[in-house]
Order: C-alpha cells, then structure tokens, then sequence
C-alpha cells in the first residue's frame, strides 16, 4: 500500500511549487487559487496577506503534484484498460474483460448510427462517448489484446 499523499505541505517540501490554495474569511467553505511561480509556501502567505490583509486570510497550502497525487494508480491490482469488445450477435457487443454489452442503433429521424451500453444488473443507457471499462475480475483484465 503506498504512503498517503499529504493535503497540506510545508515549505520545505513544497520547493518549486507553482500552485497554491486558500481561504478568506469573507467566504471559509470556498478555496481559492494562486499560481506562484517560483514561490514557496512562505512567499505565497506573503502574497495573499499582501493583497487580502492578514486579518481576512485563514489558510494558505500548496496544492500537490499531480504525479504525486497520482502515483498510487501505478500499483493498482487493475490497471485502466480498453475494451476487448466480441459480437455476440447482428449490431450487439460484449466485452470480454466488464461484461459491458454494446448494441448499435439507427435512429429512425437522423438516420444516423448511435450506441447503447449496459452494465450487469443496470438499465442500458445512451451516450456519446464509450465509457470506461473497469473489469471487476482481476483475471479477466489481463486478456491479450489480440
């Protein structure tokens, strides 16, 4: 299990970071922020009570890396992956990795092409884009792709 990336980061960490999130006190549900190139967290503090005034500003952080944030997804059990779509029968698609099925209709006004899908135990829905496939058995993930 990879260590948690942490939400807040002190100025010693946060050397060469651009980004930074705050809070006023005019509105203390809402993060605002601050790009500071450059910056550490103590400059960009500096900066947001330069421009705020120390009385309205609650809190300063620096936002974390993306490739921080997002460093965990490297280990997961099953990686994102495409479809491995098989016909099943005329216009009607499954994926032999999420079991999602794909069926292609005419639409009678247009007369164009578009698609539905359905997931185990859901009502088949429209859209435009494919969506993702999440296979749930970690064996079946890994189906070559040829």
């Amino acid at each position: 299990m990879p260590a948690p990336v942490p939400d807040r980061i002190g100025p010693e960490r946060s050397a060469g970071g651009s980004a930074y999130r705050y809070r006023l006190a005019d509105s203390p549900k809402r993060w605002h922020t601050m790009i500071a190139p450059g910056c550490d967290l103590a400059a960009a503090l500096h900066a947001v009570q330069w421009q705020f005034g120390a009385e309205r500003v609650l809190e300063v952080v620096a936002v974390v890396a993306p490739s921080a944030r997002t460093e965990h997804l490297t280990e997961l059990a099953v990686p994102p992956t495409r479809h491995r779509w098989e016909k099943t029968s005329v216009h009607r698609y499954r994926c032999r990795r999420c079991g999602i099925i794909k069926r292609n209709w005419i639409d009678p006004q247009t007369l164009g092409w578009f698609q539905t899908y359905q997931r185990a135990g859901e009502r088949p829905f429209r859209s435009e884009r494919t969506p993702a496939c999440q296979p749930t058995d970690p064996e079946k993930a890994w189906i070559p792709t040829t």
